[in-house]
Formats: C-alpha cells, structure tokens, sequence
C-alpha cells in the first residue's frame, strides 16, 4: 500500500516522504520440488540499510511419497499402488480401493450416483457406496434392517403405541406401518383424540402415513360428528405444527370411543 493508494501490483512507490508508511504484501510459492528446502529471503528498500528476514522452508512431497516407500500392485488396492495410506488406481480402476472398474468415471462421479439427491448425503448417512450402488450398515440387532436403494427405508422407525412398533399387530414399512389381516385400522392421534381421516391430497397423505398405527376395527366408530370450536382450534394447531395444510379435502372426522 503506496501512501494515499489501494493495493496494486508493484514493487515501487513514488512520492514518499519522511514519516510516510507504505505496507508490501509478498506471496510466495513452490512451483516445483528443488533439493534444497531451506532459503533464507531479506526484504527491504532499496538504499537502506534494515531488512526483513525471512526464513522459508518448503514444503514439497511428503516422506511416505517418496519411492522406495511407495508400495506397487498393493493387493489392498487391487493391483493399484499404496502411497501414504491411501490407494492410487491404474488402468481406468476407481474408488477407495480401486475395486470399481469403470474406465472414464471418476470416484466422486461413483458417489453422486450413491445420492438420492443432489443435496443427500452418500446412501442418506446410512450405508457405503460400492462401485456406484449402496451397501446399507448392518445395525446391532439382528431383526432392524436398513434398505433401498440409497439406505432410505428401514424397518424400526414407524409410529409406535405402547412403546411397540405399529401396537405390534404389523410391519414397518420404510416409516409406515402395514396392517395384519384384523388389524387395518390406521389412526392418527391429535389433541382431543380426533383424528382426520379421507384425505386426498398425496403429500398430506404421505405425512399423516408416517403416523399411522395398527389397532382393531371394534375401538372405532366412523362419522360425521360436530366438533366444539375449541377441538377444532387444537386440530388446526397440531395439524400446523406438523406442516400440513388444512384443507377442505379433510372431508370425515373419526373418534376414539
């Protein structure tokens, strides 16, 4: 910064008087490995006598990269070489151990195929991407599976009552509960046990589907019934709460009995 001046691309300022100060930024870089790490820089004006010392050490390849270290047709590697740990692929073989052969993609271009979206994480946070294709984690009981083509579904985390998955009367369906014979009602609890039921709109479907439990025909009856101003208020605040819409496609109210 030349006095008075932004900062421009130059070694030289004009015009400076006594008690004047002017600030140089320097950057340096390695544009390529040399023998000799160590250098030794002064900088400094031109006709004076004080320099700043600076004392530079390049940082070229690591040890582990040097080639007498680096181990060829590692078999972890699947015939590509292990430098520092990690595998470098040969012959258009990609991935983490060069176990994919897809000659022209690139490893990243695997994952993204591994995405459900562009914003998902890799198989959705809950498997590993294999060659382009999604390996779901095993969990540590036996009976909970992780499934779908991007690990989305599983069969543990759909409403429960009691404490039991879909009141233990059917299975878990990637978040939704599918009935046993017997057991076809499905029930959605809302403030004052008044539940909506009949509903058409497909995305509001989709949520109230993941609240939906299995319990017997006989604990319900089915109607019109009036509903006091107050109730209603409850229903339209939990129905906010969980981001639906209330719309006249709401057409049947069920009560507990």
């Amino acid at each position: 910064f030349c006095s008075g001046t932004t900062l421009r691309d130059t070694n030289v300022c004009e015009g400076i008087r006594v008690g004047d100060e002017v600030q140089f930024e320097v950057t340096l870089e390695a544009t390529h490995c040399v023998d000799r790490r160590d250098f030794v820089l002064r900088i400094g004006p031109s006709g004076l006598d004080e320099t700043l010392i600076v004392n530079v050490k390049v940082l070229c390849d690591c040890e582990c990269e040097q080639e007498d270290r680096i181990v060829e047709n590692a078999e972890e590697c699947h015939g590509g070489d292990m430098v520092c740990g990690v595998c470098r692929c040969k012959g258009g073989n990609v991935g983490r151990y060069c176990e994919c052969n897809r000659p022209g993609m690139s490893t990243a271009a695997l994952n993204e195929k591994c995405k459900r979206t562009n914003e998902s994480a890799i198989c959705e946070g809950r498997g590993v991407c294999n060659c382009g294709r999604c390996e779901c984690n095993p969990r540590q009981n036996p009976e909970e599976q992780i499934s779908g083509e991007f690990c989305e579904c599983d069969n543990f985390n759909c409403p429960r009552h009691d404490r039991k998955i879909c009141a233990e009367h059917g299975e878990c369906n990637c978040g939704q509960c599918i009935c046993a014979p017997g057991w076809t009602v499905r029930y959605r609890f809302i403030k004052q046990s008044i539940i909506v039921s009949n509903v058409q709109d497909e995305h509001v479907s989709a949520q109230l589907a993941k609240t939906l439990v299995c319990l017997p025909m006989e604990k319900f009856a089915m109607g019109r019934v009036n509903v006091f101003a107050d109730v209603v208020d409850a229903l339209m605040a939990q129905m906010a709460t969980d981001t639906l819409v209330p719309s006249a496609k709401f057409v049947q109210l069920v009560i507990i009995l």
